[in-house]
Protein backbone atom coordinates (compact mmCIF):
# COMPACT_ATOMS: atom_id res chain seq x y z
CA UNK A 1 0.00 0.00 0.00
CA UNK A 2 2.71 2.62 0.70
CA UNK A 3 4.28 1.75 -2.61
CA UNK A 4 0.84 2.86 -4.21
CA UNK A 5 0.94 5.68 -2.04
CA UNK A 6 4.28 6.99 -3.41
CA UNK A 7 3.49 5.72 -6.99
CA UNK A 8 0.88 8.38 -6.78
CA UNK A 9 3.02 10.95 -5.29
CA UNK A 10 6.08 10.73 -7.46
CA UNK A 11 8.09 10.24 -5.01
CA UNK A 12 10.06 7.30 -2.72
CA UNK A 13 10.71 7.59 1.25
CA UNK A 14 13.19 4.76 0.81
CA UNK A 15 13.82 5.27 4.85
CA UNK A 16 10.13 4.53 5.61
CA UNK A 17 10.31 1.52 2.61
CA UNK A 18 12.89 0.08 4.67
CA UNK A 19 10.67 0.00 7.89
CA UNK A 20 7.65 -1.03 5.90
CA UNK A 21 9.77 -3.80 4.46
CA UNK A 22 10.62 -4.35 8.10
CA UNK A 23 6.95 -5.29 9.38
CA UNK A 24 6.16 -6.78 6.23
CA UNK A 25 8.09 -10.01 7.56
CA UNK A 26 6.06 -10.02 10.79
CA UNK A 27 2.80 -9.84 9.37
CA UNK A 28 1.88 -13.24 8.60
CA UNK A 29 3.82 -15.19 11.86
CA UNK A 30 1.81 -12.85 13.76
CA UNK A 31 -1.14 -13.49 13.08
CA UNK A 32 -0.45 -17.32 12.05
CA UNK A 33 1.51 -19.23 14.80
CA UNK A 34 2.17 -21.50 12.34
CA UNK A 35 3.74 -19.68 10.21
CA UNK A 36 7.41 -20.81 11.27
CA UNK A 37 8.63 -24.02 10.21
CA UNK A 38 10.01 -24.72 12.95
CA UNK A 39 9.36 -24.26 16.91
CA UNK A 40 6.97 -21.32 18.30
CA UNK A 41 6.49 -17.53 17.41
CA UNK A 42 8.12 -16.82 21.09
CA UNK A 43 11.23 -18.52 19.57
CA UNK A 44 12.03 -16.41 16.24
CA UNK A 45 11.82 -13.42 18.38
CA UNK A 46 14.16 -11.64 20.76
CA UNK A 47 14.52 -8.32 22.34
CA UNK A 48 16.54 -6.69 18.81
CA UNK A 49 14.04 -8.41 16.56
CA UNK A 50 11.19 -6.56 18.93
CA UNK A 51 12.94 -3.88 19.22
CA UNK A 52 13.26 -3.15 15.44
CA UNK A 53 10.01 -3.83 14.31
CA UNK A 54 8.47 -1.10 17.14
CA UNK A 55 10.73 1.29 15.48
CA UNK A 56 9.55 0.56 12.01
CA UNK A 57 6.15 0.38 13.27
CA UNK A 58 6.35 3.89 15.27
CA UNK A 59 8.10 5.32 11.84
CA UNK A 60 5.46 4.00 9.78
CA UNK A 61 2.52 5.08 12.20
CA UNK A 62 4.32 8.88 12.48
CA UNK A 63 4.49 8.87 8.77
CA UNK A 64 0.60 8.28 8.43
CA UNK A 65 -0.17 10.74 11.02
CA UNK A 66 1.72 13.53 9.23
CA UNK A 67 0.22 12.71 6.05
CA UNK A 68 -3.62 12.79 8.08
CA UNK A 69 -3.28 15.84 9.60
CA UNK A 70 -2.32 17.61 6.60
Amino acid sequence: MLERFFEKKGEKDEELMIHARELDRHYIPSRYPDAHSSGTPHEAYDEETSKRAIRAAEEVVNFARKIVSG
